[in-house]
């Protein structure tokens, strides 16, 4: 039984018990449920709608472990923060430097390699001239 039903159950003891302030109160929560009910598909709907609104404006690629938005009639930019956009549906513009092998999110610091770029080999550990002079 939903609520309008328990509802309508409760409307009839108290009619039956002839008590006229429980007939008020429980009136007035009807009215409140009715309002709350109302409310909560308006929400929905208003839900339903951003989401429709969020997801038709881009249109994203992930390739390269990153996301590249799709754009009608030119092509692809990018690369997006896959991180930002998985998690949160925000895009996110990752930085990139020409001497860098990574891209950059600047929102949550992820950092992913770029395709064709390897990091540099670490530096060969140097002795100090104290060190090479003792031994």
């Amino acid at each position: 039984m939903g609520a309008s039903g328990w509802a309508q159950k409760a409307f009839a003891i108290a009619k039956t018990l002839n008590n006229a302030d429980l007939l008020v109160a429980l009136a007035e929560l009807k009215s409140d449920y009715a309002d709350r009910v109302t409310e909560i598909a308006e929400l929905k709907q208003r839900i339903r709608t951003l989401e429709d609104r969020l997801s038709a404006g881009i249109t994203m690629l992930f390739r390269e472990n990153v996301y590249w938005r799709q754009i009608e009639g030119s092509g692809e930019e990018g690369p997006y923060c896959p991180k930002c956009w998985d998690g949160e549906r925000k895009p996110v513009r990752m930085l990139q430097r020409e001497d860098d092998f990574r891209w950059w999110c600047s929102v949550c610091v992820l950092a992913i390699q770029r395709p064709g770029m390897e990091p540099p080999e670490p530096p060969e550990p140097r002795q100090s001239d104290w060190l090479r002079s003792r031994y």
